[in-house]
């Protein structure tokens, strides 16, 4: 690591020497021969950019070599080992396309600099050039579009089966969360009962909603697809679980998708990153104002078993709140005062 930084130090050096001798050369030469200074930078720019590339490729290649840790994140899901291929593919194409141009741009600008003995060189519009300067870009684009979408098709095959769907509402700052109740349908919702308690807009008019809850945790059962429903209350969010390889935006007005199996328990995710304080973490991955920052939800993968006990601990929103009740439709209130009684003794015994 020290011979490194030393050796960039070393090449850093000679250039800022490089550059004081020529500039310090050219004012002797003025002051000699007290003529207008006639200097060839063009000479110095091209050895300039040319120890600039050399420089710049030494640190790229030396961070990559010595960062410590991995690149990504471990991944936790089933999907992820396709994300992080099309990663990968997509990074080593455009990288080597990048190398490539920028070597050759530096290389030119110090191989034919304006001098003497070289003259620019007028040539004409080649078709066999611009056609493949357009081809291949293009094929590229095309493999990497069909290979990303077979994958997106694989990541949401079953989406229809045994899924747990899960409802995410970003706001200003925050992230809410609702569960579907025993009945497994998540309720509807509308915004014009948004409120200050009703936070998600939950339309009592829908009986499969009665029995929804509201957690401030997100926990996930190890294993089962999952279903998250997301959207947005006031402006463009990003659910971003970075060990979930889950990313997908929150658009006001719009409903989006998207779907994943955890692999790994939160227990067993500290274990293989050597981490005892590690924990899923849920950010915006979009810039949506002053406290963008804030927008962190905790997230929690375990068995099944645990998964249960922890479920069946959750009371309903709905008898949290049971001044809602007279909100409730007729034809609904037999239902809701059902729930509202059956987790009564539940909420007096949090108090």
């Amino acid at each position: 690591m020290k011979v490194f930084f030393w050796s960039i130090a070393g090449i850093a050096g000679i250039s800022l020497f490089y550059v004081f001798l020529k500039i310090l050369s050219d004012y002797i030469l003025y002051r000699k021969n007290e003529v207008e200074l006639k200097s060839d930078y063009n000479n110095l720019n091209a050895h300039l950019l040319f120890s600039f590339l050399v420089t710049g490729l030494l640190l790229f290649f030396g961070y990559n070599y010595f960062h410590e840790g991995p690149f990504l994140p471990v991944n936790a899901s089933e999907h992820g080992v396709y994300v992080d291929r099309m990663f990968w593919i997509t990074t080593a194409l455009t990288g080597f396309v990048f190398l490539l141009t920028q070597v050759l741009l530096f290389y030119f600008s110090y191989r034919y600099a304006k001098g003497k003995s070289n003259k620019a060189f007028y040539w004409k519009n080649n078709l066999y050039i611009e056609a493949i300067w357009f081809s291949v870009p293009t094929l590229a684009f095309i493999v990497l579009f069909m290979t990303g979408n077979y994958y997106w098709e694989v990541i949401n095959q079953g989406v229809n089966e045994d899924v747990l769907e899960i409802e995410i509402l970003g706001e200003q700052f925050n992230w809410r969360v609702r569960y579907p109740g025993k009945d497994g349908k998540l309720g509807n919702y509308n915004f014009h009962y948004i409120d200050g308690i009703n936070a998600m807009g939950l339309d009592l008019r829908d009986t499969n909603g009665y029995d929804d809850f509201m957690p401030v945790q997100l926990h996930l059962p190890r294993n089962k697809k999952v279903m998250l429903r997301i959207r947005s209350r006031d402006v463009i969010h990003s659910v971003y679980i970075p060990n979930l390889r889950v990313k997908m935006d929150a658009v006001p007005g719009m409903l989006t998708r998207f779907s994943f199996i955890p692999r790994h328990t939160t227990e067993e995710m500290k274990e293989i990153t050597n981490n005892p304080d590690f924990n899923y973490e849920m950010g915006c991955a979009e810039l949506c104002g002053r406290n963008h920052f804030s927008m962190l939800l905790i997230l929690v993968v375990e068995d099944e078993d645990d998964y249960q006990r922890w479920y069946n601990k959750q009371i309903p929103w709905l008898a949290r709140n049971s001044e809602y009740l007279v909100n409730v439709p007729v034809e609904g209130k037999e239902k809701a005062k059902q729930i509202i009684e059956a987790f009564s003794g539940k909420i007096i015994s949090n108090l």
